[in-house]
């Protein structure tokens, strides 16, 4: 059972939110009544991914980053899968690497950090 981006297994993180981005066109008429024309499924309903990651090795964070790093020099957005049990799906997305902070454990410096999923 594994995260995969870009082609990279990637660290489970520690939770992840899943949200819906609907896209609409929204009309108010003069008397009041407010009527929503909803765009087609495949491009007005974009699903939205955020992970967080807390005391991450650096060997790790660099998996991440490394497939952050193609996506911004490529403009490419990457492939983004998921094949636990309960929790599968395949999608493309773009990619936002934020909020990065650090611990110090021994010699390492442990990352904590954000990373945003929007799919294309």
């Amino acid at each position: 059972m594994a995260y995969t981006l870009g082609g990279s297994e990637i660290k489970r993180p520690k939770s992840i939110e899943e949200m819906r981005n609907e896209q609409y066109a929204q009309q108010k008429t003069l008397d009041g009544t407010v009527s929503r024309d909803y765009f087609s499924s495949r491009v007005g309903t974009k699903r939205i991914w955020q992970l967080t990651y807390e005391n991450v090795q650096p060997s790790e964070y660099d998996v991440i980053d490394a497939v952050y790093t193609t996506y911004k020099s490529t403009d490419t957005a990457q492939s983004w899968e998921s094949d636990e049990t309960n929790y599968t799906f395949s999608a493309t997305v773009h990619m936002d690497l934020v909020d990065r902070s650090f611990v110090k454990s021994g010699d390492q410096y442990l990352s904590n950090f954000t990373l945003i999923l929007t799919e294309q």
